[in-house]
């Protein structure tokens, strides 16, 4: 496998999934604290990118043995249906990258402790059931909801944890709105698949409520997100906070373009939203 190969198996407009709550995380680290263990959370970040990069990975792996991909289209590598690889190599990547990542995440639990680790396993966990075995969570109307707590909760409070040692109640109240959008990357995913996820069985959210649902979903799911900006500037007095409302014309733009391309770019189009919110609340926060 080439390098372009494996740039699009790992899906990289995805990852700003871990690269917003890391930063999050830190940022809440030095405006709750005052401080920051550079060196620690950088071992997260790298750590929990890798884990999403082998996540992402099952995820190529898992719907093709469940027969949900079985032939080229958009917002996948297609590795295996092109034969680029087997499906035995590509589940091969993804354990050894995962494998990298617990290497990583050994200085982090012997420095931090336990909850690093509970917080490790938790997210690997998910990784697994979303993809694989019989009934796998992207099968189900759970994705999001497991998605969202993952890579906005529980993201953002561990890496709070790991670059300070302690986890504020700051942190937990800005994963909302980041929660809600991560969410969101996969509800404009699985809007684009909706065909494809009826044909190959899988039951998600926007199978069972059709196309012009699932696009009213994404909307309020995004726009609730800057609501909460409010509510957040409302609690804690940090005007900071508020940043994020300058890039509410681009998220205008992209949610009116993904409509008129029939949401083909969704995953590109949410994620782009999500991380421009996602770094402006980041340098609102550290302003």
């Amino acid at each position: 496998m080439n390098l372009r190969e494996f740039l699009r198996l790992i899906r990289i407009p995805s990852l700003s999934a871990t690269v917003i709550p890391l930063a999050a995380g830190g940022a809440a680290a030095v405006k709750s604290y005052g401080n920051l263990n550079a060196a620690l959370w950088l071992d997260m970040f790298v750590a929990a990118l890798l884990m999403q990069i082998a996540a992402n990975i099952l995820n190529e792996h898992g719907d093709y043995v469940n027969r949900v991909d079985r032939s080229p289209s958009h917002g996948f590598a297609g590795s295996i249906v092109r034969g680029v690889a087997t499906p035995r190599e590509i589940l091969g990547f993804a354990i050894a990258i995962d494998a990298a990542a617990l290497l990583l995440a050994i200085p982090l639990v012997a420095t931090r402790g336990y909850p690093v680790l509970l917080a490790g396993l938790f997210g690997a966990l998910v990784s697994i059931v979303y993809s694989e075995g019989p009934h796998p969570l992207s099968k189900t109307p759970f994705g999001e909801l497991a998605v969202g707590a993952t890579m906005g909760l529980v993201e953002i409070s561990a890496a709070q944890f790991v670059a300070a040692g302690k986890v504020s109640s700051f942190a937990l109240l800005l994963s909302a709105p980041l929660s809600l959008l991560v969410a969101s990357i996969l509800i404009a995913n699985n809007t684009r698949d909706i065909e494809k996820d009826r044909a190959g069985g899988r039951k998600t959210i926007e199978v069972a409520i059709g196309l012009p649902l699932s696009a009213f979903l994404f909307y309020c799911v995004v726009f609730l997100s800057y609501a909460l900006l409010v509510v957040l500037f409302a609690l804690t007095g940090i005007r900071g906070i508020l940043l994020p409302f300058t890039s509410l014309p681009l998220a205008l733009l992209l949610s009116l373009r993904l409509e008129r391309s029939g949401w083909r770019l969704g995953v590109e189009y949410s994620s782009a939203i999500y991380l421009v919110f996602g770094l402006l609340l980041v340098a609102g926060m550290l302003a």
